[in-house]
């Protein structure tokens, strides 16, 4: 009887109970959950490279072993491949029993990594599929036992049916120990996910590699005729799927050594040029940079020993951005062989790399007329930038615009100097974080003698730091320039009380919106004498709307205190406190709308005109220039708001506090250089302090931009129509006025004989120490001054 017959047989009643599943009726996600109860930790060792090796030289007939070293011993040992070889065999015919077969080598494999089950299965099949091979090719005339051999294993009638599925197993077999030695690589699942996703596919694609060799070995055993082609594309379909995966696993695994690669080149670069290679140049193409000054392409070596602005941004909401750097730019051009601070203006460049997700046409369109606009160098290159996520990481971008400086060697000198671009423009050149500091320090002493000197404007109280003597630094506030404090009135008619609806917590929020801390300021005794013609005198709430039948009467009050709010309220004989009533419902809606303008504000450029003098024309004049400038259309489109203070309109002996503040700071001694700035500063102020008609500061935050003279300074803002165009060409409205006044100074004063300044410079010619230990600017002991108005017939000399 043959061993077919043989194996039918075979009673296998009680093996069909329960009933095995064909292995094709399976989907491979049934197949999953059942390899996956199989498997359990990869404890057993397993030599891969040295059974794959010899195993290879098996199947595929290489000669990969003849140079190489013959191996003796290694895991598994030979008992643990012989009876999974012996399993094989044992097989019964049907694919039921093919499944079966499988899952028990599976589970005797249990502690086994996946590629070494499919590979120690490989190597049991190899031990019939190679004895067969080999007897088929040895050649026997005077070879006794290797023809008795061939006759026992009956090799004339056999035939060898597994060559193409051999050679899939093989390719599969490669795929797996690719996989196996990426993941062992211990790569982030967030940043290669393809590994975690070919996970899913691993065990289907093991369990349909030994599902086939079983099915060969019984084909080679003549226990069964399997068609092997069904076999080979169940396999084949689950290979693919891995392959996609290990296709995209080694594409993340390329980004992230790269990443690695430019990461590591970035913490120590040889120079600017390589510095942005790592950021903006894929391996082996050559980045396109785009000169708007000549509109031309050029080459990123245009940057070499220069120092970059890196302005880094998407293309979103960027023309501001761009009109500042356009401004700069076109500062550093105007005497480019100055050097401040030992910096050269003219190896300063600046660079736009732009951050775009998806480009597009609607973000390639967009980009080219954002280009149209610049002046300056930017990176032209229409897919995700090499160094997107460098950029991220080493700048931290977030999706706002920033302007990291770049020194010639490829480190940062300033992680973000747009901040202190847009305050202090080119004033803080060369855009280091110490040169806003230096700016700062630089006027605070100014806004420290205003407070000693008691001013009482609100916008002294909104400086940061101002408020603490040992403040060393402060920056702009957002809230710089608040409407200055107006007093209003309220005017109930026809009732005396009301009350306010809401939930909890709504009353508190009413209370904070008028000042008052709680309940029990609202409580206002009779004998107090604060009722008086229903009038409600101070701060007008915020979003707090009259209830029914109440008409309220706005008017200003430049007399009233600060804090009157609750005083005057109704008459004394109709009680003694107030409570509120028919609050409107949308009251939260409209604070929200408030905040939201409020906000709007606070992002706004804030400029504010301090000025004073002798002639009371002048002032007023210069007072309406000021309004009318500030109400001009230029302005209001723009983000720009401006107030003004005229010093000592209020209480007189302001101005002489104020000098005397100025006077004490002239009278300190020189300490270092920027000691030398402030009395350069403080005489400057003395020298306009003489100005018959009058004088005038302009201030952008906490930033004295403009000392001007009188008459100069009203005619910049009546002619204000004639620059506003440079307004938006400039930084901003106040070099746009800085330039103009600058013009007005010259054309005025042409004919004066005696010193005259010029925004921040010295009274008089400077002369510094000779002492070479020292160089400080030497102080002037004697000054005369001459009137500046020299046709007026009060000339006189001081």
């Amino acid at each position: 009887m043959s061993l077919s017959k043989a194996a039918d047989s075979i009673d296998t009643s009680k093996l069909q109970k329960p009933q095995l599943p064909n292995p094709f009726d399976l989907s491979d996600s049934q197949i999953l959950d059942k390899v996956y109860l199989t498997h359990l930790h990869d404890e057993d060792q397993c030599d891969v490279d040295v059974l794959l090796d010899i195993v290879s030289s098996v199947v595929l007939k290489s000669t990969r072993l003849a140079e190489g070293k013959a191996y003796t011993v290694f895991q598994p040992e030979f008992r643990t491949i012989k009876l999974i070889s012996c399993q094989m065999i044992n097989t019964p015919r049907g694919e039921r029993y093919v499944h079966q077969t499988t899952i028990c080598i599976l589970q005797y494999l249990k502690s086994y990594s996946w590629e070494a089950k499919a590979l120690v299965t490989l190597a049991a099949f190899a031990l019939e599929y190679g004895n067969l091979l080999h007897l088929t090719e040895v050649a026997t005339p005077d070879n006794q036992l290797a023809n008795s051999l061939k006759q026992l294993n009956q090799v004339q009638i056999r035939k060898d049916t597994a060559t193409n599925l051999v050679v899939l197993v093989m390719e599969v077999l490669h795929r797996i120990q690719e996989w196996a030695r990426w993941s062992a690589l211990g790569y982030d699942i967030q940043e290669v996910p393809s590994l975690s996703n070919a996970l899913t596919e691993i065990p289907v694609v093991v369990y349909w590699t030994i599902a086939s060799l079983v099915a060969a070995t019984a084909n080679l055993i003549g226990v069964s005729d399997y068609g092997l082609t069904n076999f080979m594309e169940r396999l084949s379909l689950a290979d693919s799927r891995l392959k996609e995966h290990l296709i995209s696993s080694r594409k993340q695994i390329d980004y992230i050594e790269e990443y690695l690669k430019r990461k590591k080149g970035l913490s120590n670069p040889k120079n600017i040029v390589e510095f942005l290679k790592l950021l903006i140049q894929h391996n082996g193409s050559k980045v396109q940079i785009y000169d708007g000054s000549t509109k031309n392409k050029t080459d990123i070596e245009v940057f070499k020993q220069k120092y970059v602005l890196l302005f880094i941004s998407s293309l979103d909401k960027i023309e501001d951005e761009i009109s500042l750097l356009n401004s700069i730019y076109d500062r550093l051009q105007e005497n480019p062989t100055e050097i401040v601070q030992n910096y050269k203006k003219e190896d300063f460049k600046i660079l736009w790399i732009p951050i775009v997700a998806l480009w597009d046409d609607t973000q390639r369109y967009k980009f080219n007329v954002l280009q149209d606009k610049i002046k300056w160098y930017a990176v032209e290159f229409f897919s995700e930038l090499p160094g997107t996520e460098l950029i991220k990481e080493k700048f931290n971008y977030l999706d706002k615009p920033i302007i990291p400086v770049l020194t010639p060697q490829g480190e940062i000198l300033n992680e973000d100097a747009m901040d202190l671009i847009f305050q202090w423009g080119i004033d803080a050149f060369p855009f280091r974080k110490i040169d806003g500091i230096d700016l700062t320090l630089k006027w605070k002493w100014f806004w420290d003698a205003a407070r000693k000197a008691n001013l009482g404007i609100q916008f002294l109280k909104k400086l940061r730091g101002l408020d603490s003597s040992s403040s060393s630094s402060f920056s702009h506030d957002s809230s710089f320039f608040s409407s200055s404090s107006y007093m209003r009135s309220m005017e109930f008619y026809d009732c005396t009380s009301f009350h306010i609806k809401g939930v909890e917590g709504k009353f508190n929020r009413i209370c904070h919106s008028l000042s008052l801390s709680n309940l029990e300021d609202f409580s206002i005794p009779v004998s107090s004498g604060c009722y008086s013609d229903n009038k409600i005198n101070g701060f007008r709430p915020p979003m707090l709307k009259p209830p029914p039948k109440v008409r309220v009467s706005i008017m200003d009050d430049a007399t009233c205190s600060t804090w009157n709010l609750m005083q005057n309220l109704g008459e004394g004989d109709k009680g003694s406190c107030l409570v509120l009533s028919d609050f409107d419902d949308d009251w939260e809606e409209k604070e929200k709308e408030e905040k939201e303008r409020e906000r709007g504000k606070a992002n706004a450029d804030r400029y504010i005109f301090i000025y004073g003098g002798g002639d009371k024309k002048w002032i007023q004049e210069f007072t309406v220039a000021v309004e009318n400038t500030k109400r001009h259309a230029t302005i209001l489109n723009t983000d720009t708001i401006i107030d003004h203070y005229q010093l000592g309109k209020d209480d007189p002996k302001v101005v002489q506090r104020f000098w005397i503040e100025i006077e004490r700071k002239k009278l300190k001694k020189h300490k270092d250089a920027l000691d030398c700035e402030v009395q350069k500063i403080v005489k400057t102020l003395l020298c306009l302090k003489q100005d018959r008609q009058g004088w005038a500061i302009l201030s952008k935050g906490s930033n004295v931009k403009v000392l001007g003279h009188g008459e100069p300074m009203r005619q910049t803002l009546v002619e204000f129509e004639s620059w506003k165009e440079k307004m938006l060409q400039k930084e901003g409205f106040d070099v746009a006025f800085d330039e103009y006044y600058k013009t007005k100074l010259d054309e005025i004063y042409a004919r004066q004989q005696c010193a005259y300044v010029k925004n921040n410079a010295n009274v008089v010619v400077t002369i510094t120490c000779p002492n070479p230990t020292c160089g400080r600017v030497m102080e002037v002991t004697s000054v005369n001054y001459q009137c500046c108005h020299r046709d007026a017939s009060d000339n006189a000399k001081i």
